[in-house]
């Protein structure tokens, strides 16, 4: 527990209780006089706000950044450091210019032993979740690291009880060996849903040597950590006539994701997706859905000589390929199938192309099921329309 919230509680007095209350002045007097006049909150109660957790950015650093972080008397507010074990793995603020904060936590791994570990602690008090209401979903930001690849960086999340420290819930864990790669570690405790009992959420990041040898050294870097927080439904105002409509509802139920015009008034119809079988579906008294989707088309480049695997740019999204060539040329393959994908392709060039069946001069994922087992000639200006599925082949439903 950080200082500011054991004066809270009352748990200081005396020189202690002073110290804290100096301390918290201090902090917003480092702030530009903009912010500190205008917001009133020192870093790690700005941090709270925005993202969930005290000192979240690390802003508010340990007395002396030039030396490592420990929790009596180079303590990093609002975190509790822990080797859990091995002592070859410590950790340090770090000025940093690129960071909003000015800050990131570097974890340095020195020459140790198998199992070396080293983590930053917080635990957060949590919305009781006995109406299963809300979900947490912490996560730590890291930037490139240095080092061997085996070492390992990780984020861990695991509701407590009331108590403060008995586990409830199954714990999530977020890790990636140490690579030049900048990413998030997110965890996702107990499969996203709190715990009818939980009270407190506990996040741990840091890194651990993994299958690293016990002589291998390297460093890792964090910018900042958050919670994001979420409930079982999310209103959403009426922004053009809330006198006539009542606020929508987006919400997930037994796994059916669910979008609400007008909960708490007189409609009775939502649309949903079902996770089971990937189909949208009516909810309520309504029986159809009218719907105006609008299509990807491109426009290839100019096809100049015989295409196997053909992938223009363009085509991962598109739905209607404008086929333009310089001169008659087969086309054995055409790349990015996926089950039930509809492609039209039409042939926008004075010039025939050929499509030929089950060519082995395209990988068989993107050969054509041609009818007859013939070569499909494109003329000018004509059309087909090929879905890709079955026997996992471009099949032909439809040509113009």
């Amino acid at each position: 527990m950080d200082e500011w919230s054991q004066l809270r509680q009352r748990r200081w007095s005396g020189s202690n209780a002073r110290d804290a209350v100096f301390a918290q002045l201090a902090a917003v007097s480092s702030e530009p006089s903009s912010v500190a006049q205008d917001i009133g909150f020192p870093p790690w109660q700005a941090a709270f706000i925005q993202a969930g957790l005290e000192n979240s950015n690390f802003k508010d650093t340990p007395p002396d950044i030039s030396s490592d972080i420990n929790n009596i008397t180079n303590k990093l507010p609002g975190w509790f450091f822990t080797q859990s074990s091995g002592t070859a793995i410590t950790a340090r603020v770090i000025a940093d210019a690129a960071s909003g904060s000015g800050y990131v936590v570097r974890f340095t791994v020195a020459a140790g032993a198998a199992g070396d570990e080293a983590y930053l602690e917080r635990v957060v008090q949590f919305s009781s979740g006995r109406g299963r209401t809300f979900m947490a979903l912490p996560g730590v930001h890291h930037l490139g690291s240095s080092g061997v690849s085996n070492l390992v960086r990780f984020c861990n999340a695991q509701y407590l009880r009331s108590d403060g420290s008995t586990t409830t819930g199954t714990s999530a864990e977020s890790t990636a060996t140490f690579s030049a790669a900048e990413s998030d570690r997110i965890a996702l405790p107990n499969g996203g849903m709190e715990p009818s009992d939980a009270g407190y959420l506990r996040i741990r990041f840091g890194v651990r040597r993994g299958t690293a040898a016990n002589s291998q050294t390297g460093t890792q870097d964090f910018t900042e950590t958050w919670i994001t927080t979420a409930g079982a439904s999310v209103p959403i105002g009426e922004y053009s006539d809330p006198a006539t409509y009542t606020p929508g509802q987006i919400a997930q139920q037994n796994g059916n994701l669910t979008i609400y015009p007008n909960f708490w008034g007189s409609s009775t119809v939502g649309l949903g997706l079902q996770a089971s079988t990937n189909l949208f579906t009516v909810v309520g008294s309504q029986t159809s859905i009218q719907t105006s989707l609008d299509v990807q088309s491109i426009s290839t480049p100019t096809i100049s000589s015989n295409k196997n695997d053909y992938s223009p740019s363009g085509l991962s999204t598109a739905t209607i390929l404008f086929l333009y060539a310089d001169g008659a040329y087969n086309i054995t393959g055409l790349d990015g199938g996926r089950d039930g994908r509809v492609l039209v392709l039409i042939n926008d060039s004075a010039f025939t192309l050929t499509l030929t069946p089950a060519d082995a001069a395209s990988v068989a994922a993107n050969r054509f099921h041609c009818p007859g087992a013939v070569n499909f000639s494109l003329s000018q200006n004509r059309g087909v329309t090929l879905v890709w599925g079955g026997d996992s082949r471009w099949h032909f439903a439809g040509t113009a």
